[in-house]
Order: C-alpha cells, then structure tokens, then sequence
C-alpha cells in the first residue's frame, strides 16, 4: 500500500468509474480512466482497510455474482469525487452516490447522494507518480487462495458442528425410545386392569417396589398401547446403531477437516501457489471461482426448474434423482416434472416426492429406480424400518387434487415395489457431493 493512500487516490478525483470487479469476498476492484491512463484503485477489507493503485487489473478469484452486477449498475460511469476514511471505514464519494466499505459482514453499502456532485476536471498523473508493488496482496493469488480455502474450511467445520449436534440429538431421543421397552414390561403385568379411554396406569415397580405411571393413549385399547410400546422400543433398538455409526463419521470428518484447518494456519506465508493446490486440491477448487465460471444466472438456466428447491441426489449409473424438501416443495418438484419422468413416494406415509428425470432415448435404470426409492423411503416416516413399500409412476400420472393440501396428490396409475433398505447404498447416496447435493442428509 502506498505509504498515503489518501494523497495517492487524490491525483484520482475527476476520473470515471468505468468497471467494478469483485477480487475476492473482500477485495474490490475499481477500474478508472485518467486523460491517456488508466488506474485500478484496489480496496482490501481483510481484517484493516487496504487501499492500492495499480496499472493492471488484479486476477479474480471468486465470480462475481450479484454484488459485482450491483454495484456495476450504479458506479459504472460515475465521477471519483473525492476518498476519506470515516472509522475503519473508507468512503468513496461519486457523483451520485455514497459507497461505504467496511470490515464487517454487510461491507460495502452504496448511498444516493443529493444533490449530485459536481466533479472538477481529472488531470493527468503527475511524472513522479509510482503504482504499487503489483507482488502486493493485491495479485498475490497464493495469499488469495489460503483466504479463500481457510473461509471454506472454517465454514465447513461450523457446519460439521451442527450437523454432530442434530444426529446426537437423534441419538439421545433413539436411546429415550429404547425406555419404552421398560414402560411395555410394566404395562403388561397390570394389562388385565386397564380399560380403554384410560389416560395413564399406575404400576409397581418390581425393582424398587415404588409406584410409577406409565401414560397411555386413551384412543387405543390397551394391547394396542402395548404393542405401541414395544414398536417404538424395536425401532430404536434398530436405529440407535445406525445413528451411532452416523456420529463417529461426522466426528472423523469434523477432526480430519479441524487437522486441514490447523495446518493451514501454521503453513508458512511464503507457502506458493502451486503447494496449496497439491495439498488441498478439491478444497481450492471449490473455494476459488474464476472468472472463466459460468455466472449463477447461467448456472440457473442450464438447471432444471426445481433446482432452488429441491435435494438432488446422484444414482449410482449418473442419473439425477431430485427430492423435495418440504411439502411445498414436493408440489413444486411434482407440478414441474415432464410427463415422461418417474415420480417415487413411500406408501401409506407422509414424505418427499421423488423425481427420476427421463428424456427421450434415456430412461432410467433398474438401479437407479431402487436409489431413488431408497431416497423416497429415507425422507419418509418410514426411514427406520428395515423395508417398505414405494409407489412408481409416471409424473403424468400424479395429479395435484384442487383443494388438496400441500403436497398431497392423486396417482392413477402407479406400481407399487417393496423395498429392502441395503445401508451401503443409502450411505453412498447421501455421502454424495454434487453441486446441489446434500451431505450429511437425514
């Protein structure tokens, strides 16, 4: 940085914005033209503002996205009147507007101003005048990338926390449902007693002689709140394993991507370019966007019509299985699918609509039906059972009824296939990572 920035960006007042490009999450690139030059005032919010001039454009290292169009709308064509630093703020003064840019998490904040300024004439730069080192951090694309990869493991080790948090959770309800083993003994020595209607029954306990309630269903009779009792203790004893299993891979995960994150932090400053992408390879490639990238808006219109509300999943022959949501969401994936694709659901259990999309000479495959139901019977009541039944259609087929509540629909023609859950395919089904995919899914 210049050792005055603020006597360096002076020689800019008058000059006309002509691009804005986004470096990264926090570099901002103004590109202004100067009679016979043109200068890009670099603005970096990494931790303290940063201000460089350059007699290049900085190399991108995230796509742009909404804020690069936003503020190209505003600022392209607007005059520099004049930079000042307001706090940890700086603030650039243009004809028409106020841009604020700040190291917090809404950091640039754009102004109208009224009435518009009046720029003076720009001048050329001055003889003397000398850019910035462009080896600075501004095109140090090395120190970019570990700015980029240490945000996406950070972020990806919160998530991990959430994510242990939630299967413990399941955990500790599986292992309060394995009680109601406990609860069925008690009520079926005292079953000859109890009448239907009854809330609740008291019982001696046979290890402690103490009178304890076990609460009852007034709805059900008493061997149908019996049988309750033992179903739900067979279903967490069946589903207390699979849970346990789900959180040593979340926290192996969670330790390996720590260990990432740790080590990155110790890497030398002088670490290239080159040995990050070795050592954290899929990581970069994910974390840095190029400008070569298609933008979201094409990515959305290369995508299918769901593809903002809806879980995709990837069988196993590369077909794509999509699946709602919500309920809302199910109606949206149904109502949006071709006449021509599959369409899954649990039998006789509320969950997600499935969808196989199928074109003209690519119909899905026997194994990609039996992951899609699998998929169909995971985002089910039905997803702790050992197998279940699961309605295929064609998505002509499945009507929405008028007045229906979401997610609810009418099928004329459907098979119905019972399927076996096999746990490694529902393992590699939702340990898949594709652009909309879900890890970790439950």
């Amino acid at each position: 940085m210049s050792p005055d920035p603020l006597a360096a960006a002076a020689h800019l007042v008058g000059a006309r914005i002509q691009r804005v490009d986004r470096v990264d999450d926090r570099t901002l690139s103004l590109e202004v033209r100067l009679p016979g030059r043109t200068v890009h005032a670099v603005f970096g919010m990494q931790g303290s503002p940063s201000l460089e001039l350059h007699g290049q454009r900085p190399g991108r290292t995230v796509n742009g996205g909404d804020l690069q169009r936003y503020l190209r709308k505003r600022l392209v064509g607007q005059a520099w009147c004049g930079l000042r630093i307001d706090g940890p703020a700086w603030v650039l003064e243009c004809t028409d507007f106020d841009v604020r840019l700040a190291a917090r998490s809404n950091w640039v904040q754009v102004q109208p101003h009224e009435p518009s300024r009046v720029p003076p004439s720009p001048a050329p730069l001055p003889a003397d005048f000398t850019f910035d080192d462009p080896s600075s951090g501004a095109f140090d694309r090395a120190q970019q990338l570990r700015r980029q990869l240490r945000r996406r493991l950070a972020a990806e080790t919160k998530r991990l926390d959430r994510l242990w948090k939630k299967v413990d959770a399941d955990r500790r309800r599986l292992e309060a449902a394995a009680d109601a083993e406990l609860q069925g003994e008690r009520l079926k020595s005292v079953l000859h007693q109890v009448r239907r209607g009854q809330s609740e029954v008291e019982v001696v306990d046979w290890s402690t002689q103490a009178p304890v309630r076990v609460p009852l269903d007034p709805t059900l009779s008493p061997v149908e709140n019996l049988e309750r009792y033992f179903a739900r203790a067979k279903k967490a004893r069946r589903g207390l394993p699979v849970v346990a299993s789900r959180l040593r891979e979340v926290e192996r995960e969670r330790d390996r991507v720590r260990a990432l994150l740790d080590e990155l932090d110790r890497a030398p400053e002088s670490v290239s370019e080159a040995e990050l992408r070795g050592r954290y390879g899929p990581w970069l490639s994910s974390a840095s966007k190029t400008s070569a990238e298609p933008s979201s808006r094409e990515k959305a219109r290369s995508s299918p019509p769901w593809a903002r509300w809806a879980r995709r999943f990837e069988a196993s022959d590369q077909s794509e299985i999509w699946v709602g949501k919500n309920a809302k969401s199910n109606d949206r994936l149904t109502s949006s699918a071709r006449g021509s694709d599959l369409w899954l659901h649990a039998r006789g259990v509320t969950g997600a609509h499935v969808v196989i999309p199928q074109r003209a000479g690519h119909r899905a495959s026997p194994e990609a039906v039996v992951d899609a139901a699998h998929l169909a019977i995971h985002f089910s009541e039905a997803r702790n059972e050992s197998k279940a039944e699961v309605m295929v259609a064609e998505a002509r087929h499945v009507k929405k009824t008028k007045g229906a509540p979401p997610g609810q629909v009418g099928v004329s023609q459907a098979k119905t296939r019972l399927v076996a859950i096999e746990a490694d395919r529902l393992r590699r089904l939702l340990g898949h990572t594709g652009p909309h995919a879900v890890r970790g899914a439950r």
